[in-house]
């Protein structure tokens, strides 16, 4: 764990470089300070240490006036990372997860036009849940003060079988990230939220998506395995074509928008 502060004007900028495994995982926090240059936490520039028993229990009080953050418990960083800075968890802005419900449609939409162009509607996951309303209790909205800077949204579909069934699945993504705010894990914090309310649903069928093979497999079991006959309206490279879940469907079909039953 690395501390660094950048003094800029009235505002810190704080980096904390969570050094893990193979992985490196930046969060920016702006702390409020008065103009004097002030270090808040920490053991301030050094080499990165492997270690995080070494900065944990030396966080200081901050200044004067900074804004509280009354955490809830869906913040992007995770409880070591928290301990590990506790000072900029209770004087700085965090980002909390809430349901994707709390924000306005138009600036979801407005956030996935910034982090993906206008021409997305075109690409092949938007014609397999053509029609498809978000699932509100598997899609959240990633807020810091009051502002969105990340979505993640999961869709009821099907994986119509050529032998005449109607296999539910649910399709996760987009993740939408505030252009300037990606690379910071965000991302990796709303997909891991949107899957824990899926297994904490026992009636929710699988999760698929289309994605990094890499990515999706080392950090949340998703693989290829079953999806080799799958179908889908339009492009794609199998090897992106991932799900995840004990059920799975290996069947041969195609893949489409999860048409209620007439009745």
């Amino acid at each position: 764990m690395r501390f660094l502060g950048i003094n800029s004007g009235e505002h810190l900028d704080f980096e904390i470089v969570h050094f893990e495994r193979e992985t490196v995982v930046q969060t920016r926090i702006f702390l409020s300070q008065s103009p004097r240059p002030r270090r808040l936490c920490g053991p301030g520039p050094s080499k990165p240490r492997h270690s995080r028993s070494a900065a944990a229990g030396k966080a200081h009080r901050g200044p004067a006036g900074a804004i509280p953050l009354g955490l809830s418990p869906h913040t992007l960083l995770n409880r070591a990372s928290r301990a590990a800075f506790g000072c900029a968890e209770r004087e700085g802005f965090a980002v909390q997860i809430v349901p994707i419900a709390d924000v306005s449609a138009d600036a979801v939409e407005q956030l996935l036009d910034r982090a993906f162009g206008s021409a997305r509607r075109a690409r092949t996951a938007y014609r397999i849940r053509e029609g498809m309303d978000a699932l509100p209790a598997f899609s959240f909205a990633g807020v810091e003060d009051g502002t969105l800077i990340g979505t993640i949204q999961c869709w009821p579909i099907a994986l119509d079988t050529d032998d005449g069934r109607s296999l539910p699945l649910i399709m996760l993504g987009p993740v939408a990230i505030e252009p300037l705010r990606q690379q910071g894990g965000l991302g990796r914090s709303l997909t891991a939220h949107a899957l824990a309310a899926i297994d904490a649903d026992s009636a929710a069928p699988a999760v698929m998506l289309i994605g990094d093979p890499e990515y999706y497999g080392r950090f949340f079991g998703f693989t290829a395995t079953a999806t080799a006959a799958w179908r889908v309206p339009g492009p794609v490279e199998r090897h992106r074509l991932l799900a995840r879940g004990a059920d799975v469907p290996d069947a041969a079909g195609m893949l489409g928008p999860r048409v209620p039953a007439c009745t």
